[in-house]
């Protein structure tokens, strides 16, 4: 069986977890280029 080349995005990881962070709290992203951050964070 191929398994195909599946790309993750940041969204599909946090999903919606993001709702449970508070102002003031530090959350660090660390993903290779590609993978949305920059679109999750705007």
């Amino acid at each position: 069986m191929l398994i195909e080349n599946i790309k993750m995005y940041i969204e599909d990881e946090i999903g919606e977890e993001y709702m449970r962070w508070e102002s003031g709290d530090t959350i660090y992203i660390s993903a290779p280029a590609g993978s949305g951050n920059s679109h999750f964070i705007l």
